[in-house]
C-alpha cells in the first residue's frame, strides 16, 4: 500500500468550523453582555417599581392616618368652638385681605380656603403675641403685655432668673409695647403632594420638599408681604423626599435632601441641579441637618438619620462619610441634629422611643434619653446649648437639661401627636408641629413653660416648622403641612 503524500494532506487546509470558532465566541460574548445589560435594566426597573409601590402604599397609609387625625381634630375644634367666642380675625393671604370667624374650621374639600385663625390657651392670653424678633436677643420677641409697671418689672426680673437667662434683655431695657396678634400672612400655592420638610436661612430663603420628590426654594421679600419662587426641582415619582437642610459645598450654597432611595441628594442652591448623591445608608433617609456656626452661618458638615438605625456624619466637600453612629437605636432613626455650640456633639431620636447624645470623639453614645411612650420624631437644641427638646407621638414635647445627664425639666402636653420642632434663634420660643393641624408656640423663658398660642389654618397635620430672621419684619415662623401648603406667620396687618 502506498502512503499518501504529506503535501496533499496539508493542502487540504483546516476545517471551516475551526476558522469560524473565534468569531462564534466573540458573537456569543456580545450576546451574553447584552443579556446581562438587559437583566440589570430589568432589575433596576423592578426595584423602581417596588419603590414606587412602597411609596404609594405609604402614602395611602398616611392619608388614612391623616383622615383619622382630621376627624379627631375637627371634633376637638368643635368642642372649642362651642366654648369660645366668634371674634373676626383679619389677615392677608396671597396679597389680599380677608376676614374669618374665630372658631370656624375647614376640611379637605375647602383646604384652599385661606380662612386662618389663631387661638390662645385661655381668654386671658388671647391676642398677646409680640412683634417677631428672633436674632436680636436684646429685644423682646413675643413679650406679654403686663398690666401695670410693677407686674412688668416682675416679669422682666423673672426672665433674667429663668433657665434661659443668657437670652434675657439688657439692663434697663423696656418691654415691647403694642403686642401683635399673629396671623397667617402668606399661604403657598398648593404643592404636588404632602410637604414633609422645610428649612430657612438668615438671608430669608425658604426650602420645602414633598413626597413626590420635588424641592422648591422661595425668596422672601424683606420690604413687602410676598415671596418669589427661585426654582423648582421636578418631581421624581419613585423618590419621595423627607427632609431638607441648607448648607455649603466649598463656598457655594447647596441643599441636602433626605430621600427614600437611601441617598442624601445635594442640590445647587442657584438652580436646583443635582450635584451629587451621598451613598452610605442602607435604608430610607428620614432626617438630615447641616451644622450651623454660632452666628447661624452655613457649614459643610452634614449628619443624616435612616431606617437602617444609624446616623452618618458626612464631609460634603469630599462627598464621603467620615463617621457612622450605630449600635444604640433599635428602630428607624427619624430625627438628628448638630449641637449649636459644640461641633462634636450630635443628638438623635428614633421610633424606638429613645434619644441619644453622641460625642463624635468617642465610639459610643455619651448620654441616653428615656421617657417618651411612643415614636420620637422631632428634636432641637436650645441656642445656648444647655437644653434639648424632643417631640413625640405620645403627644408631648420634653425639655432635657444636658447639664444634669438628660434630666427632664418640663413636659409640654399637646392634644395629639407632636412632629418636628424648632427653637427660635433667640431661645425664648419653641414651636411644635402637631397632628391636630396646629402649630404650638411655647414660651421657654421660665419653667414650667407656658403655651402662648396655637396657630391654626392648615387642614392636615403640620410635620415641620422653621423660624425666619428678624430682619424680614413681616413674618417670623413657617409651617409645612400634609395639606400640600406651607404658611408664613407674622403680626397682623394693623401692627405693621
Amino acid at each position: 500500500m502506498i502512503a499518501p503524500e504529506p503535501l496533499l494532506i496539508l493542502s487540504a487546509g483546516k476545517p471551516a468550523w475551526i476558522e469560524e470558532y473565534p468569531r462564534v465566541l466573540e458573537k456569543m460574548g456580545g450576546m451574553m453582555k447584552s443579556w446581562a445589560d438587559e437583566r440589570e435594566r430589568l432589575v433596576q426597573q423592578l426595584e423602581q417599581t417596588q419603590a414606587y409601590c412602597s411609596s404609594l402604599a405609604f402614602q395611602v397609609k398616611s392619608l388614612q392616618e391623616e383622615n383619622r387625625q382630621l376627624v379627631s381634630a375637627l371634633a376637638i375644634k368643635d368642642q372649642e368652638r362651642g366654648r369660645g367666642s366668634h371674634t373676626p380675625v383679619r389677615h392677608e393671604s396671597m396679597g389680599s385681605e380677608r376676614v374669618s370667624q374665630r372658631g370656624g374650621h375647614s376640611d379637605e374639600e375647602h383646604e384652599d380656603d385661606d380662612s386662618i385663625k389663631i387661638m390662645s390657651q385661655s381668654s386671658e392670653m388671647r391676642g398677646r403675641w409680640g412683634p417677631p424678633v428672633m436674632l436680636e436677643p436684646n429685644l423682646k420677641f413675643g413679650q406679654l403685655e403686663e398690666e401695670g409697671e410693677e407686674e412688668e418689672a416682675s416679669h422682666v426680673s423673672a426672665m433674667r432668673d429663668g433657665p434661659n437667662g443668657e437670652t434675657a434683655p439688657a439692663e434697663g431695657e423696656q418691654p415691647t409695647s403694642n403686642p401683635s396678634v399673629w396671623v397667617a400672612v402668606w399661604k403657598s400655592p398648593r404643592q404636588g403632594m404632602q410637604i414633609h420638610g422645610i428649612d430657612t436661612t438668615v438671608s430669608s430663603q425658604v426650602a420645602t420638599v414633598c413626597w413626590d420628590g420635588s424641592c422648591d426654594v422661595f425668596e422672601l421679600e424683606p420690604h413687602a408681604r410676598g415671596f418669589m419662587r427661585s426654582w423648582k426641582q421636578p418631581a421624581r415619582p419613585s423618590s419621595g423626599l423627607y427632609a431638607v437642610s441648607f448648607g455649603l459645598k466649598g463656598e457655594k450654597r447647596i441643599l441636602a435632601t433626605a430621600c427614600m432611595d437611601s441617598l442624601c441628594h445635594l442640590l445647587s442652591g442657584e438652580d436646583g441641579r443635582l450635584l451629587q448623591s451621598l451613598k452610605g445608608h442602607t435604608g430610607e433617609v428620614n432626617s438630615l441637618n447641616f451644622q450651623r456656626d454660632v452666628s447661624g452661618g452655613l457649614t459643610n458638615r452634614l449628619v443624616s438619620g435612616s431606617d437602617d438605625m444609624t446616623c452618618v456624619v458626612w464631609d460634603v466637600e469630599r462627598g464621603l462619610p467620615v463617621q457612622t453612629l450605630a449600635g444604640e437605636h433599635e428602630e428607624a432613626v427619624y430625627g438628628v441634629k448638630f449641637h449649636k455650640q459644640d461641633a462634636c456633639l450630635v443628638a438623635s431620636v428614633a421610633f424606638d422611643r429613645m434619644g441619644f447624645l453622641w460625642d463624635l470623639r468617642q465610639k459610643s453614645a455619651a448620654l441616653r434619653l428615656e421617657g417618651h411612650r411612643d415614636d420620637v420624631i422631632g428634636l432641637d437644641f436650645s441656642p445656648c446649648g444647655k437644653f434639648l427638646a424632643t417631640g413625640s407621638d405620645d403627644s408631648t414635647c420634653r425639655l432635657w437639661d444636658l447639664r444634669r445627664t438628660f434630666t427632664t425639666v418640663d413636659e409640654l402636653q399637646h392634644a395629639m401627636e407632636v412632629k418636628r420642632i424648632a427653637w427660635s434663634p433667640c431661645g425664648r420660643w419653641l414651636a411644635a408641629g402637631s397632628s391636630d393641624c396646629t402649630a404650638y408656640v411655647w414660651n421657654t423663658e421660665r419653667m414650667p413653660c407656658t403655651l402662648e398660642g396655637k396657630l391654626e389654618g392648615h387642614t392636615a397635620q403640620i410635620f415641620d416648622v422653621a423660624w425666619l430672621p428678624s430682619s424680614l419684619g413681616w413674618a417670623s415662623l413657617v409651617t409645612a403641612s400634609h395639606d400640600h401648603h406651607w404658611i408664613a406667620w407674622g403680626p397682623s396687618l394693623d401692627d405693621v
